[in-house]
């Protein structure tokens, strides 16, 4: 039985790991960068049974879809999953229980719009935003008390 590596040499595999998939540059990057399948990787031991195991399976989600990609989330002890490109956990194993899977997955070599337009709109709300600040200062400095 030949291996994923073997059967694809020239696989690109992203890899984030658990906190670099909050932030969005990262992530687009794994894409612009010609990452075919993404892994995030993460121990979670720290966060077992809290709710920060569940965030990080949905930002994980969040991050399949933004990027049209397949989402490999495998974690040391606790949930290990498959998300496809639209966001559904389409396998998963159980927090604290010993366990593996095993998933193919399409390799897709598109970049969504969403990882060219969602950092062009991140830049203007920012500058929204500092206008609406300066605007308020300045209008309330002219306005009598």
């Amino acid at each position: 039985m030949a291996t994923p590596v073997e059967r694809y040499p020239d696989l690109k595999v992203g890899t984030i790991i658990c906190f670099e998939l909050a932030y969005d540059d990262t992530s687009y990057d794994t894409a612009l960068h010609g990452g075919e399948v993404i892994v995030s990787q993460s121990n979670t031991n720290t966060y077992g049974g809290s709710f920060q195991v569940h965030q990080q399976l949905t930002i994980n989600r969040v991050r399949a879809m933004e990027l049209g990609r397949e989402v490999i989330a495998s974690t040391l002890n606790s949930v290990t999953a498959t998300i496809d490109s639209r966001g559904r956990v389409t396998n998963a194993t159980q927090e604290f229980t010993a366990d593996h899977t095993i998933a193919t997955v399409p390799i897709r070599d598109n970049v969504n719009a969403s990882v060219y337009v969602a950092p062009v709109l991140s830049w203007a709300a920012l500058c929204v935003t500092f206008v609406a600040v300066g605007a308020a200062a300045v209008l309330s400095r002219r306005q009598p008390r």
